[in-house]
């Protein structure tokens, strides 16, 4: 049996390499995404992270959600991981409490952890995509 399946803005045959990971950080905090809770995911070696859903809810609507990742990980953070690099910056709540979804590209390299961070306001944010 074939299994087909749209991630976002591609489409697979199956669902190996499929991942969806969950952060939650504070004003102002890093958060590394998980899975399973508790434990930091990293790219694997020769792999690509293509986030392809970005899910998101935050206690405020003035805040600017940042994706990006580093070479450590880190827990609902002040510090930033070592060697971050944010990837996107998105103002994305126009009501507190209210869930939201987009479809977006964007690629995290081998051996680094992702991370969201909030500017103002506690955001949970729930990220899908494949392994390449």
């Amino acid at each position: 049996m074939e299994i087909a399946i749209n991630l976002g803005s591609i489409a697979l045959d199956g669902i190996e390499g499929i991942k969806q990971l969950c952060a939650r950080a504070n004003t102002g905090n890093y958060d590394s995404f998980q899975f399973p809770v508790d434990t930091f995911y990293k790219v694997p070696a020769g792999k690509t992270l293509l986030i392809t859903e970005l899910c998101y809810y935050s206690n405020a609507t003035s805040i600017i959600l940042r994706i990006g990742y580093g070479d450590s990980s880190v827990s609902d953070s002040g510090s930033a991981p070592t060697n971050n690099k944010d990837v996107i910056e998105w103002l994305p709540c126009a009501e507190a409490y209210k869930p939201y979804k987009t479809n977006i590209n964007i690629y995290i390299p081998e051996l680094k952890y992702p991370y969201c961070r909030s500017n103002n306001g506690a955001i949970g944010v729930s990220i899908r995509g494949v392994e390449l």
